[in-house]
């Protein structure tokens, strides 16, 4: 059942995007790249994959943080695609890049990372990822724009096996801490572009209670709010 309504909704998607009668006319086939996303991909994901690619110049890459985001509605701009996936990771950014060439955008905003770290990922694992990342996407030509992984708010907290362990937010905190100066580094040694979005958002290395929500993970209205402030002058 679950299948066969997966498949009536891209049926309509596809349909209501001119997914067939756009590639028909560009390409002489049908593309079957729609019927190959990423399983865990929303409708934000599913409507950026499937509407006329040449519509896109930004994708906005990451997480469930990303994913929440309404950047059409954010910077009234059409040609922001959405394609962050809740729970997503580096090694799952690195699965899914095709789908960032496939829309061939001329910027990539990238946010990814906190997930590695409830993973209980290393630094190092994590760097080495975006290094790759960073590499694959120049090869493309697509202007990278690494974004400083967002901080955790005081809320927040993650349960263990069993639930016998916690693991509280100063202790990811000090990973992201740490990472988004070597993610600043990185940026510099590869010549692309770094914007730290917890300037705003943090303070003393913690999110802001009024930015965030109560998970003390994802972002309240005004936290998009601020963060597409920052970010806006590289969108126009």
């Amino acid at each position: 059942m679950t299948n066969i309504i997966t498949l009536v909704f891209l049926v309509i998607i596809s349909f209501r995007y001119r997914v067939p009668q756009k590639v028909l006319k560009k390409l002489g086939i049908i593309d079957l790249h729609v019927l190959k996303i990423y399983p865990l991909y929303s409708i934000n994901n599913i409507i950026s994959l499937t509407y006329d690619r040449d519509n896109f110049d930004i994708v906005m890459v990451g997480d469930s943080i990303t994913n929440a985001g309404r950047w059409n509605e954010i910077f009234n701009n059409r040609k922001v695609a959405n394609l962050g996936i809740n729970g997503d990771s580096t090694d799952g950014v690195l699965n899914r890049l095709v789908d960032i060439y496939y829309l061939n955008p001329k910027k990539c905003f990238l946010m990814i990372g906190i997930n590695d770290f409830q993973g209980n990922r290393s630094i190092e694992y994590v760097i080495q990822n975006y290094k790759r990342i960073i590499q694959e996407l120049k090869q493309h030509n697509i202007k990278i724009i690494v974004q400083s992984i967002l901080h955790l708010g005081h809320n927040y907290y993650i349960n263990h096996i069993g639930g016998k362990n916690k693991t509280n937010w100063k202790t990811i905190n000090k990973k992201v801490e740490k990472t988004n100066i070597e993610l600043e580094k990185i940026a510099v040694e590869y010549g692309v572009e770094f914007i730290d979005i917890n300037t705003k958002l943090s303070v003393n290395n913690v999110l802001e209670e009024k930015y965030g929500d109560s998970s003390g993970l994802h972002l309240s209205q005004l936290g998009y709010e601020e963060w597409a402030e920052i970010i806006k002058p590289l969108i126009e």
